[in-house]
């Protein structure tokens, strides 16, 4: 085997990147998507469950039909001002040097004088944080019209994090964007975004109502997620044992983001860093190792997810986030309709008021809420997103209904019990069946 045709596993399994040697189509997305990026003026909203592949999609569909674009990571706090000031900058490599697209004469002589604009207002930004006006070149206008003419797409990655403020300005710039079509017809900005989220900047003028494709990215079926470990494997000379491979896929419950982390930590663990030289199988002890690791590193995130479930924002008689989540984690690993869940509480707090526990069950499933719980639309079941903050869940309550202390005190002890759980079910083989519709 020759050097060049050996691959990194972190160039392979790539659990915070976009996904490339391990890429899997996804058909039911793909004529939808490419329509979309080639319908001149039509934007597009991406939306979907943290981890489910939009980043990945969105920029492989985009190389099919752009020679570059422009991304712009939205970040909690941040300014219109700040997020079309991104994008100026970066359109400084296409058009400030050598000119490549043509324009007219006026226009060209302004491009520099647009570039100083530039570069005086990052300055005025770093040196007073508050900021928000930009200098009267810098507008959406000469933006859309810049993006236009490089032949460019103009992405805003995690738009939901803006504030309410800067997201109406978003649906003005993506409205002017369409009127620029005219002119400019491969011109396009793309919005991508939290599941729930794409309808927020659409409210914002009717008028995109019908000029905006808004496309969700669901979960990947046990299928796919099978097919990123077959992918990954032809490309390290690996191959995965069969129970472990199906461990991975119902761990990964429809998030690529986690098949990828525990085919990474597995495949570290068995000591393969680069493609073999001759075939090698990943084992049962490499994926209880991925595990522990995964639980270990991501232990943060998993109880911040938690503790924002439970949060109470003023003390009322009942705790009712931590009395339905309880319920869900009593629940069979499947999920319960909200009548089960019911019946569960009422042995729970034989008093408690049932009827708003939909209501609390739905805001349980935002990113206000850590996002712990999902739907299956099909049966009307809720059920914990993804075993490990059920098992984080369940050892949680178990710990709090035994021992005395603060909340804290048993959230730095839960995630041993976490990885005992997860142990077990590894061992029994009891995962949550994969649920089809989302």
């Amino acid at each position: 085997m020759n050097s060049s045709d050996l691959l990194s596993v972190y160039d392979v399994f790539t659990p915070s990147m976009p996904a490339r040697e391990a890429f899997v189509e996804r058909e039911a997305l793909n004529d939808r998507l490419i329509d979309a990026i080639r319908t001149p003026g039509k934007q597009l909203i991406i939306y979907g469950h943290s981890g489910s592949g939009k980043t990945t999609l969105i920029e492989r569909k985009l190389f099919e039909v752009y020679e570059h674009h422009i991304t712009v990571s939205c970040v909690k706090g941040m300014t219109f001002e700040q997020v079309v000031l991104d994008a100026f900058d970066q359109l400084d490599a296409f058009l400030l040097v050598g000119g490549s697209v043509q324009q007219s004469a006026s226009w060209n002589a302004q491009i520099s004088t647009l570039w100083a604009q530039v570069s005086a207002a990052k300055m005025a930004m770093v040196e007073a944080r508050s900021e928000r006006v930009l200098p009267p070149q810098l507008t959406v206008q000469n933006l859309a019209r810049l993006v236009g003419a490089a032949k460019a797409c103009w992405v805003l990655e995690d738009f939901h994090k803006l504030d309410p403020e800067e997201k109406e300005k978003l649906a003005q710039a993506m409205k002017m964007f369409m009127d620029t079509a005219r002119n400019y017809p491969a011109i396009k900005a793309v919005a991508v975004g939290a599941v729930g989220t794409a309808r927020e900047v659409v409210a914002y003028d009717q008028e995109m109502r019908n000029r905006v494709a808004e496309i969700e990215v669901p979960l990947m079926s046990d299928a796919e997620i099978s097919g990123i470990i077959t992918a990954g494997a032809k490309k390290l000379r690996i191959t995965f044992e069969k129970p472990v491979r199906e461990s991975i896929v119902k761990f990964s419950n429809g998030i690529p983001a986690i098949c990828h982390q525990l085919c990474l930590s597995a495949c570290l663990s068995a000591g393969v860093g680069v493609t073999q030289s001759s075939p090698r199988e990943i084992r049962k002890p490499s994926l209880e190792s991925a595990v522990r690791e995964f639980v270990e590193s991501a232990s943060d995130s998993i109880r911040d997810r938690f503790d924002r479930a439970i949060r109470r924002e003023r003390v009322r008689k009942y705790d009712n986030y931590s009395i339905v989540l309880r319920a869900v984690c009593e629940a069979p690993l499947e999920g319960a309709t909200i009548g089960e869940l019911s019946s569960i509480i009422a042995r729970i707090e034989p008093d408690y008021p049932v009827n708003n526990i939909g209501r609390y069950l739905e805001s349980l499933m935002t990113d206000g809420r850590g996002a712990v719980l999902r739907k299956d639309q099909a049966s009307g079941k809720y059920f914990h997103s993804d075993p490990f903050i059920r098992s984080y869940s369940q050892a949680f309550f178990r710990d709090a209904m035994s021992t005395s202390g603060s909340s804290e005190k048993h959230s730095a002890v839960a995630i041993e019990d976490v990885i005992r759980e997860i142990e077990r079910m590894l061992e029994q083989g009891s995962f949550k069946p994969k649920v089809r519709s989302l």
